[in-house]
């Protein structure tokens, strides 16, 4: 009934607690772990066999060149067999009797499930939009962890994840699966947890950020002009204005300021003439973030990189690795 996909790139460190979390519970339904060898370098196949031994008639092991944790996702999508989906990361892990919660919501008139243990119940349409699309964080409805999607609905609609977009590709997946499902379950109970890396992607500036987020907003302008709400014509400038300052946070990790490497973004007419007209959408910012994109309005470029940098600096240095429940 159930597929479990999870994407597995040099995961030696935390793949066998992600395994074990999954394994260790006795659901009362049939399950299948899909695990997409992304190709790693490190000892993750080999950890992959030793549990493939163990439970042979659950895992299914698909080995492959390094494509991208969104290709690796796909395949996985074309490879199962389960009437659901879940998405698992091979550096996180599934709480205790997750089976048995899972099971309850495996059930005909249930099309998406979210499980979360924020409260996240009685709220319209409108809210999930604004949180699938990260405006509100609350419920974690733009990620795809924790969830369940009908595989039907999946390939009927052909929704897979976009695989030239390095961040966001998770919000487009969610909000193109919802338009096309009409419906949601919300489920106040928590069946995932995650590890926060301090050496994450989110830490580190990568030069394919600008040109996988120009791709990302015209995805969501689409999918936005699909939903026909006029109410929500801000979600794309706001989005846009987060573009500017998650942009200069990424950017601050690099050694030295360098204009040149703005070109994309300060040349996109777009994204200029979005943070032209900040002021309309100022309220969806805390007052911080609005005095950064003050600044980077007044083009204070080079200001702006170093007070990133300042910034990250001084935050508190997390764990290598801190959990977190959903």
């Amino acid at each position: 009934m159930l597929s479990i996909i999870i994407p597995i790139f040099n995961s030696e460190r935390t793949l066998s607690n992600c395994l074990e979390s999954i394994f260790n519970d006795i659901p009362n339904f049939q399950y299948e772990v899909v695990a997409i060898n992304d190709g790693s370098s490190d000892n993750s196949l080999e950890i992959l066999e030793i549990f493939l031994k163990k439970y042979k008639e659950k895992i299914k092991i698909i080995s492959q060149e390094n494509k991208g944790v969104s290709e690796a996702r796909n395949c996985g999508i074309n490879k199962a067999t389960g009437e659901w989906i879940m998405f698992v990361d091979a550096d996180d892990f599934l709480s205790s009797g997750w089976s048995r919660i899972v099971e309850k919501q495996m059930i005909p008139e249930n099309k998406f499930v979210v499980f979360s243990s924020e409260n996240i119940k009685n709220i319209d349409s409108q809210e999930i939009i604004k949180r699938i699309t990260g405006l509100n964080s609350e419920g974690h409805l733009s990620c795809i962890w924790s969830k369940l999607y009908l595989t039907e609905e999946l390939r009927k609609e052909n929704i897979k994840f976009h695989t030239d977009i390095i961040n966001g590709e998770d919000i487009l997946f969610n909000l193109e699966y919802y338009i096309k499902v009409k419906t949601i379950t919300l489920i106040n109970e928590n069946i995932y947890n995650y590890y926060i890396n301090s050496s994450s992607a989110t830490n580190r500036y990568n030069i394919k950020f600008l040109n996988s987020d120009n791709v990302y907003q015209k995805e969501l302008e689409k999918l936005l002009k699909l939903v026909k709400n006029d109410k929500l014509e801000y979600i794309q400038k706001v989005s846009i204005l987060n573009a500017w300052l998650v942009f200069f946070d990424r950017y601050s990790y690099e050694k030295k300021y360098n204009k040149n490497n703005l070109k994309q973004l300060t040349e996109n007419q777009k994204y200029i003439n979005t943070l032209k007209e900040q002021f309309k959408y100022l309220k969806y910012f805390t007052i911080s973030k609005r005095i950064l994109l003050f600044f980077i309005h007044k083009k204070m470029y080079k200001f702006i990189f170093h007070l990133f940098k300042i910034k990250n600096l001084l935050k508190k240095p997390k764990e290598k690795y801190r959990v977190e429940r959903i």
